[in-house]
């Protein structure tokens, strides 16, 4: 049986999961790439919140863009969406730290796409 190459979308779902479901070892094989991640002891990471696109259209991050690490507080404006004429904030719902940001200023989303990753305090 011939693989297909691992979309980055695929991957991170997969990584998503092994995350939530705790597991001390997640290990995968395609073609000849070889992924392995290990958790060592130590209290299970927080879960992390995801901050989805409200519609779709043109990412933009804003002149003081956002960036992992960077704490945030409830309401905060993570950074825009330009569709036609109009544009839509996208807002943190909870206060915390962002752990990953998802796309590049510019990039097309669609709605519902995960664009934050957030660690609630």
């Amino acid at each position: 049986m011939k693989l297909r190459a691992l979309g980055r979308d695929e991957l991170l779902a997969m990584l998503k999961v092994a995350a939530e479901a705790e597991v001390s070892r997640f290990e995968l094989r395609v073609g000849d790439i070889h992924l392995r991640l290990t958790r060592r002891g130590g209290p299970p990471p927080q879960p992390l919140i995801e901050v989805n696109a409200p519609t779709l259209g043109v990412f933009r991050s804003g002149a003081a863009p956002v960036r992992a690490g960077d704490r945030v507080e409830a309401g905060a404006v993570l950074a825009r969406i330009d569709v036609l004429d109009a544009s839509q904030t996208v807002v943190a719902g909870t206060g915390g730290t962002v752990a990953a940001v998802l796309v590049a200023d510019g990039a097309f989303v669609q709605y519902g796409q995960t664009l934050f990753r957030l660690r609630a305090d």
